[in-house]
């Protein structure tokens, strides 16, 4: 009877541990097919992959209105880099002013003498890959109709963004922080988005600070 009731506890062991291995490999599998993304915020360059689109928005809500933002579409190629414009907003107006992203740094004209006072959100802040190994994974998905792979994360300790925009915008210091990564399929079978979404939400003043981070890709080409 010891004997039966030890091979069943062993047994129970194992498949636990074939369960947890098939997890862990699903997830590496869904990190694996994010990697160039990972790749881009590490080094902060595009250098390592075929972009040929950045997106880069950032939005201040209350409540349901936007307070100010601005958004970057970067969509041109040009030598050395990307055309585009910067669409700031507020509530009383709205301005657009043409940019050139010139060897990774963004540039008011083409002749790449006078920087933006914008920069793009990898570099504007590190995603460095110790950044998400300090994250806490609360999900992830993996869509085989759709192709689409997504993973979620939390900041369990603030970053230094954090802090920042919690000092800019006088929010609680126990606002939650949700980070975003996923690939999605592009407009062909060689081409995907890679996004970023930043959340970071005061629950007691209902406000939000919200920044997504967009690299078109071709693979393969």
């Amino acid at each position: 009877m010891k004997w039966l009731r030890k091979s069943l506890i062993l047994f129970l062991s194992a498949i636990i541990l074939i369960g947890l291995s098939g997890c862990k490999s699903q997830e590496q599998k869904v990190k694996d097919e994010i990697e160039p993304l990972f790749e881009i915020l590490d080094s902060q360059n595009i250098e390592s992959q075929n972009v040929s689109v950045i997106k880069d928005s950032f939005s201040y809500y209350v409540g349901d209105s936007e307070e100010e933002g601005f958004e970057i579409t970067l969509d041109t190629e040009i030598p050395n880099g990307l055309k585009g414009s910067i669409v700031k907003t507020s509530k009383d107006e709205k301005n657009q002013e043409e940019i050139f992203f010139i060897n990774n740094f963004l540039y008011t004209s083409l002749s790449g003498q006078t920087k933006t006072e914008n920069q793009l959100f990898f570099d504007e802040f590190h995603f460095s890959n110790k950044y998400f190994q300090k994250l806490v994974l609360d999900k992830y998905s993996n869509s085989i109709e759709t192709y689409d792979k997504t993973m979620h994360f939390h900041e369990e300790e603030l970053s230094s963004y954090s802090k920042k925009m919690i000092n800019q915008y006088s929010l609680s210091i126990d606002s939650e922080v949700t980070i975003i990564v996923e690939k999605l399929r592009g407009d062909s079978e060689q081409s995907f988005r890679y996004i970023l979404t930043y959340s970071l939400y005061d629950s007691t003043k209902n406000t939000e600070v919200r920044r997504i981070l967009v690299f078109q890709v071709k693979e393969g080409v």
